[in-house]
């Protein structure tokens, strides 16, 4: 049995092309808020600076409203740092690096204080989760942040 399509050449390839867009698409889609619930979690004083014992400031909002959220939990934290790292020989490679970072406070409304350990000056990434009043489950976010001198 042989099947034949009507499609002239280069249309079934546009046909599958535009198939992945609208997949990709909603992929996106799905998965934008998602982790933050409609919050936004953002460091303060930017570049903060690097070195032990460093206190981050962390502003957090409800992203609809612009009100800073009070009263949430910081149930959650990590630092990530991705830097290139050339070697004597051989290629380029990329390293690591963690940093440890612990809650020791709110200073004000919709503003929490963590200790964390910046071992270098760079870009740094803060995984933080919280659980807000009113959410069932904790909101959960990555902020980029700058370390300096």
């Amino acid at each position: 049995m042989q099947v034949r399509h009507s499609l002239k050449p280069g249309a079934l390839g546009l046909l599958i092309g535009a198939t992945l867009l609208v997949a990709l698409s909603l992929a996106s889609c799905a998965g934008a808020g998602q982790s933050s619930h409609g919050y936004r979690f953002d460091v303060l004083d930017q570049p903060v600076p690097a070195g032990a014992h460093t206190e981050l400031t962390i502003k957090l909002t409800d992203a609809a409203t612009g009100q800073l959220v009070q009263g949430a939990t910081i149930t959650g934290a990590g630092l990530e740092m991705t830097h290139a790292q050339q070697p004597y020989k051989g290629s380029p490679t990329t390293r690591t690096m963690s940093g440890d970072v612990k809650f020791i406070g709110s200073p004000g409304p919709g503003l929490y204080q963590l200790m964390a350990d910046l071992s270098m000056p760079g870009k740094w990434k803060l995984d933080i989760s919280a659980n807000i009043p009113g959410e069932t489950k904790p909101v959960r976010e990555t902020v980029k942040f700058e370390a300096g001198r």
